[in-house]
């Protein structure tokens, strides 16, 4: 039935683009939304369906498409001909989904463990009321293999929205709440984490500030530092090298 395929792409398109063709993606009836593109859904499912339904082929035809590859930077021309982006003029911006926060930031830290399948690991529901994972041998695996209940829910994929277990979730909420950053400023879990990014830095940057600053930019965000960033970190280190040669630490000085 080519519905199944035109609502599998639908969804797989909306994984990669924040936006269904169909924006209603459990509507594709009458009272549902249209599709903003009806050819292109059409023919994504059909080409599906042609390759025996692989689900690789598909995320590797949209990801080497031009519109996934686009900016998304918004221009005045993007502004009057295109302002809610419904044809697909640029790339929409998107935020990292619990998962992709719990597991970018162990690669980052350069503790994933990326061995695949076997049992869930287990959590800890630690005195303060956190949940978290439990790691072997110093390193954590990815998110889809921690263990998760009802009542026992990793609390940073809770706290950046993980679907709950109970309801049937037919599309994920996004939420801009105060205890997001928190969790990332003050989590012992974080702070381990970065303590564990800056040693990789230190291991893998090579002795010279410069180059340090260089390959922590490179890990943690993919790119090159520019100049002006270049600069503030330099000078942030060497702040931080008078407290700890002061013997007080930086935290303390700023309070």
């Amino acid at each position: 039935n080519p519905l199944t395929a035109r609502v599998i792409v639908n969804r797989i398109w909306k994984h990669h683009f924040g936006v269904g063709l169909v924006k209603s993606l459990d509507n594709f009836g009458k009272t549902g939304t249209s599709p903003t593109h009806p050819e292109l859904l059409d023919w994504l499912a059909a080409e599906f369906m042609d390759q025996g339904w692989s689900i690789k082929h598909l995320h590797r035809l949209i990801l080497d498409s031009h519109t996934w590859r686009q900016a998304s930077t918004v221009t005045a021309e993007h502004r009057a001909k295109d302002p809610e982006n419904r044809l697909l003029s640029r790339m929409r911006m998107l935020r990292l989904d619990a998962e992709q926060v719990h597991d970018s930031l162990l690669a980052v830290a350069g503790v994933l463990n990326e061995v695949p399948f076997g049992e869930p690991d287990p959590v800890t529901v630690r005195a303060d009321g956190l949940v978290t994972a439990d790691a072997k041998d110093g390193r954590w695996r990815r998110s889809i293999y921690v263990r998760q209940r009802r009542k026992e829910m990793p609390t940073m994929l809770e706290t950046f929205d993980l679907p709950q277990m109970n309801p049937n979730c037919l599309e994920r909420t996004a939420s801009t709440v105060v205890t997001q950053p928190l969790h990332l400023l003050n989590n012992a879990a974080v702070h381990g984490l970065a303590g564990s990014f800056a040693e990789r830095v230190e291991r893998e940057g090579g002795a010279e500030t410069e180059g340090r600053v260089r390959h922590a930019y490179l890990v943690a965000a993919n790119r090159q530092p520019s100049a002006e960033e270049l600069t503030t970190s330099r000078a942030a280190l060497a702040s931080l090298r008078r407290y700890r040669k002061s013997g007080e630490p930086a935290s303390d000085k700023k309070r």
